[in-house]
């Protein structure tokens, strides 16, 4: 509109200027003339009246011209400049006007005085207020014409953008969409070309939601097939641990049965590596036992309070004969916490955790602890073995996983443990609503912490017996 409309009233308006302009020129120059011709006609009249000193003569001239129209005053002058008559209008004395003299012939072609006439600029001003005034009304006239000449052309070019943008924006919302073809050719190009891309895009957008749809029902037909295939493979496990346990029980109780009376040293020998042998599997079977319950959801927590030293004792109870075999000091320090969760579930982490810490550490311990954060309990077990390497820490939690750092165990001749104590340990933790925070040293050790829900004693009494209680360790691990 803008590029339509400023250029065509720049013109109209340079155009109308210099043509009233020169008209009002033109419209000046002819009353001049005219006036001119007047103050000629007097002063040829004037001429004998000059001659003769008839001044009576020349006041009726004088009144003679200004009966003519647009003259205001009349003077007549000698050659000597005396003024011999005037005439003039009434109330014309500080009327604006122009003049013109002309001079009266004399004797032997010599002037014999002259004529000077005051015209009225009037008929100039009322040419001036009507030139401008077609000047405005032509001008707006332009300008509407113009305006309506632009928006046209505007409305041609932009209507057609405008809903092109429309089209766009629903393109955009994954509506399918086409926009009518109108405008001028370059506009109907791009309209046909927008529709083009647009039924190809649409039949590309179908295409993918019916990919979609078939890759998302043949992922839910393959998710179905895991999930039987993983309920069954727990079912397996479960029945397969139950049922294999009896005959390892008998096993074990034959062996036990061919050392009794058994003298010869490589008999011994032989029925101790089948009793080791015995344990493991049965230790297997048992880990076992205990995921597949827990990944079968048959556990659930059996949340009560209790006090945190409760499960503390039993720790340092299993745990301190292994810890001083080995040569290694466990310190659990006695806490008047208690805390909101699963006694039995509670006390298979921390001894797993406890067991872990005493397999991976040759020399130092174990410190076992608690502290309040907030309205949690912080437990940790804090070891100062080989410490686990920051690409092993997600691993060691993995079903059946071992780390090679720990040649050291070999040498004590113990066992390296089957690799599902700390995935036993997470599930554990889920089912306790919270999870377990791994922090550790190569060369320095490893911390292990978990976080639970603190409450208040059942009763003060309970209270009493808890702060009273002896500590369960006493030196805290280097």
């Amino acid at each position: 509109m803008l590029l339509a409309v400023l250029p065509a009233v720049l013109a109209t308006m340079a155009v109308s200027l210099v043509a009233t302009r020169q008209s009002l020129d033109s419209v000046e120059a002819m009353i001049r003339a005219n006036a001119q011709t007047t103050a000629y006609q007097i002063a040829t009249a004037a001429e004998e009246p000059v001659r003769a000193e008839d001044r009576r003569a020349l006041l009726n001239i004088a009144r003679t011209g200004i009966a003519q129209s647009q003259v205001q005053q009349v003077r007549v002058w000698s050659v000597d400049g005396e003024l011999l008559a005037e005439a003039h209008e009434l109330g014309t004395e500080d009327v604006p006007g122009f003049l013109v003299t002309a001079p009266i012939p004399g004797a032997q072609g010599h002037p014999g005085g002259r004529v000077s006439l005051k015209a009225s600029m009037k008929e100039l001003v009322v040419a001036r207020q009507k030139r401008w005034r077609d000047v405005l009304v032509s001008l707006v006239v332009a300008l509407l014409a113009v305006l309506a000449a632009g928006a046209w052309a505007a409305r041609r070019i932009t209507a057609p953008v405008t809903r092109l943008g429309e089209a766009l924006e629903k393109l955009g919302t994954g509506e399918s969409t086409q926009v009518d073809v109108t405008g001028t050719p370059e506009i109907q190009r791009l309209l046909k070309g927008f529709n083009r891309s647009a039924r190809a895009l649409a039949g590309s957008h179908l295409e993918m939601q019916t990919r979609i749809r078939e890759a998302t029902a043949e992922l839910a037909r393959k998710n179905q097939q895991i999930e039987r295939a993983s309920q069954a493979r727990m079912r397996l496990l479960a029945a397969a641990s139950h049922d294999l346990r009896q005959p390892l029980h008998a096993l074990t109780l034959l062996s036990e049965g061919l050392v009794s009376g058994e003298t010869d040293p490589v008999r011994l020998q032989r029925i101790g590596h089948v009793r080791e042998c015995v344990t493991s599997l049965d230790q297997l079977f048992s880990e076992l036992l205990n995921l597949s319950q827990l990944d079968a959801g048959v556990l659930r927590p059996n949340w009560k309070r209790f006090a945190l030293d409760q499960v503390f004792t039993n720790v340092s109870r299993d745990f301190r004969p292994v810890a001083e075999e080995r040569g290694l000091r466990l310190v659990v320090r006695p806490t008047g916490l208690w805390v909101h969760s699963d006694f039995t579930m509670l006390s298979r982490i921390l001894g797993n955790l406890v067991s872990n810490a005493l397999r991976h550490t040759v020399t130092g311990g174990i410190l076992v602890a608690a502290r309040t954060r907030g309205s949690a309990v912080q437990i940790d077990v804090i070891d100062t073995g080989v410490g686990i390497p920051a690409e092993l820490r997600e691993r060691v939690f993995e079903e059946f996983y071992q780390a090679d750092n720990l040649p050291q165990a070999a040498h004590r001749g113990e066992s390296r443990g089957l690799g599902l104590g700390l995935a036993t340990v997470r599930r554990l933790a889920h089912l306790l609503r919270t999870r377990i925070e791994l922090k550790s040293v190569v060369g320095r050790g490893t911390c292990m912490r978990l976080r639970l829900k603190t409450c208040p004693p059942e009763s003060p009494a309970q209270a009493a017996v808890v702060v009273n209680s002896e500590p369960v360790g006493r030196d805290s691990p280097d």
